[in-house]
């Protein structure tokens, strides 16, 4: 009864419940559009991928960034490469890389005395190799199981980054954009005549799907407020019901 007798003073109140609700929406909630919500709760497949998800946990933690250029492996490839993985590195939330110039190959050694073993080491430790030297590393990337397709194909065309990050930014959408974010910039300074760059992944396809959300709410909110705006004047033929209307 009070707020029917001053009705002005129970729009104001009625005004700031509904202005502190929706500030606190809107700095609290937070849109999640993560693929893994579209399975049904209960059903065998939502079961199985949260099993294998639960026992390999950075399984979809690893982003891709595939290079491709005609000198992968000279010195000057080889330097352009090491660079790119370092800057990488130093995004925030990543764990691991795992490159040409960082994975480690068995190789044999001996010793003065005779004594041998094998030993594991960088497959391009440094960026002053020799010819011969680069060329026979190159064919074990290109030709070992181990490294070929994983690092690069037989041709030696293109190669591959692996970069891991951590569940926190893997598994959270704010956290996963910003990390594609700041890995498309480190890219961007990295461009090279010649040299093509890629980011893919896991990670990176999952915030590019956000994205996309993303613009189509921008465009398609906009449309369904005009098309309602229509709607309502064919309606009512007026602006005080249309105006009422939107801010309620």
């Amino acid at each position: 009864t009070v707020f029917l007798r001053h009705r002005p003073l129970g729009f104001l109140v009625v005004a700031a419940l509904t202005a502190a609700s929706f500030w606190l929406i809107a700095t609290r909630l937070r849109a999640d559009f993560a693929v893994e919500y579209f399975f049904p709760q209960h059903d065998r497949s939502k079961v199985d991928y949260d099993r294998y998800k639960r026992d390999f946990p950075y399984e979809d933690c690893r982003a891709l960034v595939v290079v491709e250029a005609p000198d992968l492996f000279t010195r000057e490839g080889i330097a352009r490469i090491r660079a790119l993985e370092h800057d990488l590195a130093r995004v925030d939330g990543v764990i691991d890389t795992d490159s040409l110039t960082s994975v480690r190959d068995v190789a044999a050694w001996t010793d003065e005395q005779g004594e041998s073993g094998i030993t594991m080491e960088k497959l391009f430790p440094s960026d002053d190799l020799s010819d011969a030297e680069l060329s026979r590393r190159r064919e074990v990337a290109t030709t070992d199981p181990s490294f070929r397709w994983f690092l690069t194909p037989p041709d030696g065309r293109a190669t591959t980054i692996r970069v891991t990050i951590d569940t926190a930014h893997a598994w959270d959408d704010q956290r996963r954009m910003a990390f594609t974010l700041a890995a498309r910039a480190v890219l961007a300074r990295h461009e090279r005549a010649g040299q093509r760059l890629v980011l893919n992944g896991l990670p990176v396809i999952r915030a590019e799907y956000t994205e996309m959300i993303g613009r189509d709410m921008g465009t398609l909110m906009p449309l369904a407020l005009l098309v309602t705006l229509v709607l309502l004047f064919f309606t009512f033929r007026a602006w005080t019901p249309i105006v009422s209307a939107v801010l309620t």
